[in-house]
């Protein structure tokens, strides 16, 4: 049984992020991860088992979504890259990453997850492709394939110096086990702390190296784990 978690809500700045080695020109100035529990089948609509044959027999329903603000909130020029890494203490990495193309145009977003056992600081780790076929992931903006015309969200709305941009998806999680491990995909459950750390903006990296902050406990239905000010008090991350 996944639970039911209530409605919290958070604000963050940037002001709390640590110091040292460009850490606050590549985190974001906040990451938000909302969880929704489900009950019984119902979850798995028509809709969603035609995309995802296999969901029942992979998810029991507990859906993630994730929304990060870019980088610093700061304006973003042709061969840079945005992301960064949603990671779990215990079973890995969720990432997302994508280029800034010759055309000022975010594309080729793409969520993969990474065993903890691979994840490195400093390092590029390809991972495992987060799909719909298997997960039912949605991104938002829908900035990982191309479309004509461009998605407004990935181009025009998203490279400004704009605070409120935001990037990511949604996706159901694996079964919960008895240990709460999971070898594959990560399922972050209330309670749990997660990280999120940032990757590089050279174009020929990708690397995930910022630590941004030391995260936070997902402790209501919406948590914020990147970007929260120190005066948030039980919300606040410890810099």
């Amino acid at each position: 049984m996944v639970d039911i978690i209530a409605t919290t809500t958070t604000t963050g700045t940037s002001s709390g992020w640590k110091s040292g080695a460009g850490t606050a020109t590549y985190c974001p100035i906040k990451a938000t991860v909302t969880l929704v529990g489900s009950t019984g089948t119902a979850w798995a609509t028509d809709a969603i088992k035609k995309i995802s044959a296999s969901i029942l027999t992979d998810s029991d329903g507990y859906k993630i979504t994730l929304a990060v603000g870019r980088q610093n909130g700061t304006k973003l020029v042709s061969t840079n890259n945005e992301g960064g890494c949603l990671i779990h203490t215990n079973s890995g990495a969720v990432c997302f990453r994508g280029a800034i193309s010759s055309t000022a145009i975010l594309t080729g977003m793409k969520a993969t997850w990474i065993k903890l056992a691979d994840y490195k600081i400093g390092a590029l780790v390809a991972g495992t492709e987060i799909t719909a076929a298997k997960w039912g992931i949605v991104y938002d903006p829908i900035c990982n394939v191309t479309t004509t015309p461009v998605t407004t969200a990935c181009g025009a709305t998203f490279i400004v110096a704009d605070a409120t941009v935001t990037y990511g998806g949604s996706w159901y999680q694996p079964k919960e086990t008895a240990k709460k491990t999971y070898t594959t995909l990560p399922r972050f459950s209330v309670k749990e702390t997660a990280k999120w750390t940032a990757i590089t903006q050279a174009a020929t990296k990708q690397a995930v190296s910022f630590a941004c902050g030391s995260g936070k406990a997902l402790t209501g239905a919406s948590a914020l784990v990147a970007g929260a000010a120190v005066a948030f008090g039980a919300a606040a991350l410890a810099f």
